[in-house]
């Protein structure tokens, strides 16, 4: 090769490098200003310091509670005619007691005694039963009869029946006819009539007049499927009735009807067991929905700690970070919503709730 193209070559290889090395100076140049000039990393964010304290938690939830009469007897009309009076207003529950008219058929009468036996026939002289010791007790109890109660229609009787006539302003008679006397075991107790129970109706003997309902009406909570593990029995529910709140406590049975419901029975606890004012919004004849509060845990006392300051280690081991770094292990005993009260804390502790970052037990 010639000399002078050797020597061309050498000046053009050395010219390309020349130009290399210019080019990666200035590069080079142009990445450490970029390094220099960029924005400085944003500080670790602080953790959130709080102090516990003491409070009480309650876990409680809304449901629905349905309330019904319960019949427990049913008392017969034994005498026909058209309904002319009536005592017992229709879908309310009345307290009757002996001695009570509760209402009247052409006119007459029809009153309650007490007594285990049904009237089953006119009550006059010379009779003797069970159902003439139960009349004969009843005018004993008003006064008016002073000879022996013995089951045994006397002179006696007759002459107190017809002062009793005369106090009800009924027609006298040595006798009480069929269908003037209603006998109930027990007396005072709750009544409700029959719907067709109005006045201008026709009283067919044989149907029913009126029935006897249980001393409180049975409640029960209304629960969804998805919450039947969480209602259990022994638990506190405050049923709103007629603007009082009454105490009540579910049983330990489910009920599901025919249209796939699922009701937890209610108990009557302390004053509930009796019927007070509150019984008198819960009308008869159908069922009545009340709104309550079911109490699933609590009320406890104790050191309330938020849920996300709550970290969890190996053996699902769970603890909170005092302000210093110290683990402070703790025990859950309650969790209502973003709070939990626990052992192994003291009130007054700062603590610290985990970044972002930190992993928090589910």
């Amino acid at each position: 090769m010639p000399l002078q193209r050797v020597t061309t070559t050498i000046v053009k290889l050395g010219a390309m490098l020349a130009v290399g090395t210019a080019i990666g100076v200035v590069a080079f140049q142009a990445g450490r200003r970029a390094i220099d000039t960029a924005p400085p990393a944003p500080p670790k964010a602080a953790a959130t310091v709080v102090a516990v304290g003491e409070g009480t938690l309650v876990d409680t939830d809304s449901t629905l509670v349905s309330a019904q009469w319960v019949p427990v007897a049913s008392l017969l009309h034994r005498r026909s005619g058209t309904v002319t009076a009536s005592s017992l207003p229709i879908a309310v529950r009345t307290v009757i007691d002996s001695g009570m008219t509760l209402y009247s058929v052409d006119g007459r009468a029809v009153v309650a005694v007490r007594g285990a036996v049904p009237a089953f026939r006119a009550m006059g002289p010379t009779m003797v039963g069970d159902d003439i010791a139960q009349f004969q007790q009843f005018l004993a109890d008003l006064g008016l009869l002073t000879a022996p109660v013995d089951g045994k229609w006397n002179a006696a009787t007759t002459a107190a029946t017809r002062v009793w006539q005369d106090l009800m302003r009924l027609p006298r008679s040595a006798t009480v006819e069929l269908g003037s006397i209603v006998f109930v075991p027990t007396l005072p107790t709750t009544a409700t009539p029959d719907p067709t129970l109005v006045v201008g109706a026709i009283a067919d003997e044989g149907t029913v007049a009126f029935e006897l309902l249980a001393p409180v009406p049975r409640l029960a909570a209304i629960v969804s499927p998805d919450s039947t593990e969480s209602i259990t029995g022994g638990l506190l529910v405050d049923v709103e009735v007629g603007g009082t709140a009454v105490e009540f406590a579910t049983a330990d049975t489910q009920t599901v009807d025919e249209a796939g419901v699922i009701t937890v029975e209610l108990r009557p606890v302390s004053g509930a067991a009796e019927c007070a004012s509150w019984c008198d919004a819960i009308v008869t004849g159908r069922a009545t929905q009340l709104s309550a509060t079911v109490t699933r845990a609590g009320p406890l006392t104790g050191v309330i700690v938020p849920i996300g300051a709550l970290r969890s280690g190996p053996g699902d081991r769970l603890f909170v970070v005092a302000v210093g770094g110290a683990e402070l292990p703790i025990t859950v005993n309650l969790r209502v919503g973003a709070n939990a009260i626990v052992d192994g804390v003291p009130a007054g502790t700062r603590i610290e709730l985990p970044t972002a970052a930190a992993a928090a037990p589910g």
